[in-house]
């Protein structure tokens, strides 16, 4: 079976900036449930999900509000994608 190439709406740069995004979001929700919310984390916690919600916000798509939100649901989808993915490479073996 050959791999079949998608159209991504999004770049590669944007993909990878969504998911290490949501990988900070993680962790901070994690850190928060063990130590509680502080500065430093609910700080991050801004900073990653602007890292989602401004590229999706300028996106060519995103006309209007709706248009805002879907994009950001797309690239939240796209994201969780990329560290699936590349936790699957991480654990593929002789290809």
């Amino acid at each position: 079976m050959g791999k079949e190439r998608k159209e991504r709406k999004f770049s590669l740069p944007i993909r990878l900036l969504a998911a290490f995004s949501l990988v900070l979001v993680f962790g901070c929700v994690v850190a928060a449930l063990f130590v509680g919310i502080n500065m430093v984390i609910g700080g991050i916690l801004v900073v990653a999900a602007l890292g989602v919600v401004g590229p999706a916000a300028t996106a060519e798509s995103a006309n209007g509000l709706l248009g805002v939100v879907s994009s950001v649901f797309e690239l939240i989808t796209e994201g969780i994608g990329v560290v699936l993915e590349l936790i699957g490479s991480l654990f593929s073996f002789g290809g």
